[in-house]
């Protein structure tokens, strides 16, 4: 959610697109992680490393999620040295406005479902405003 957040501010208060990128590694590989990017004139460039989720989080992979929502590929090799193709990666933008530019198609609204041992959350995204918003874990994972 910080991160979301964050990339919607840098777009408004510095007036260029940015990205968050999404990593799910799998269980076996480690934490998931997100990382900012901004696009400065032709360059891509991050806004600080990985951030990992909290032990125990990851992002929910199928039905058309924000994480499954691969980004283009000079972002996503700006943002990972070598992609592995193994990885899950997906992302979303922010225009100036603050508005979400990309992934383009679909309804009102994008989600980022997460997964933990208290269930699912999910982070939906306007795309008219960028705004988010967080639902309490629904169900338990087994």
């Amino acid at each position: 959610m910080d991160a979301v957040e964050h990339a919607r501010s840098e777009a408004i208060s510095s007036g260029r697109e940015v990205w968050v990128v999404f990593r799910h590694n799998g269980a076996a590989k480690g934490p998931d992680a997100d990382r900012i990017m901004a696009r400065e004139g032709g360059k891509i460039v991050p806004l600080g490393g990985w951030n990992r989720l909290p032990h125990g989080i990851t992002f929910h992979t199928g039905s058309q999620a924000i994480p499954d929502a691969r980004p283009p590929k000079e972002i996503l090799e700006r943002a990972e040295n070598t992609p592995s193709v193994q990885d899950s990666f997906g992302a979303v933008m922010f225009l100036r406005s603050g508005t979400v530019g990309w992934p383009k198609p679909g309804a009102e609204s994008l989600c980022i479902p997460l997964d933990s041992k208290g269930g699912r959350s999910l982070i939906t995204l306007s795309r008219g405003t960028g705004r988010a918003s967080i639902s309490q874990p629904q169900g338990v994972n087994q």
